[in-house]
């Protein structure tokens, strides 16, 4: 069987394009925001929070701590 793990570099990878991602979302919630879409930006906040969720769960073996308190709970925006 061969070996399913990711390489630390492939890890990396996975992170820093999840972060683009978390990065790119929120600018789109901003906008939505300020057009006065506020259900489609609170719907783009919490996929950026799925996001980092993701790269957080992705970044475990890398450094262990718990996440960040900004997006344990859905009342507080993503930074």
């Amino acid at each position: 069987m061969a070996d399913q793990r990711l390489s630390v570099h492939d890890r990396v990878a996975a992170l820093w394009h999840l972060d683009r991602l978390a990065r790119e979302a929120n600018q789109a919630a901003a906008w939505l925001s300020g057009a006065g879409f506020e259900t489609e930006a609170d719907m783009t906040e919490q996929a950026a929070r799925s996001i980092l969720a993701a790269a957080w769960l992705l970044e475990r073996p890398l450094r262990p701590q718990l996440p960040p308190e900004r997006w344990q709970d859905g009342s507080r925006a993503v930074r």
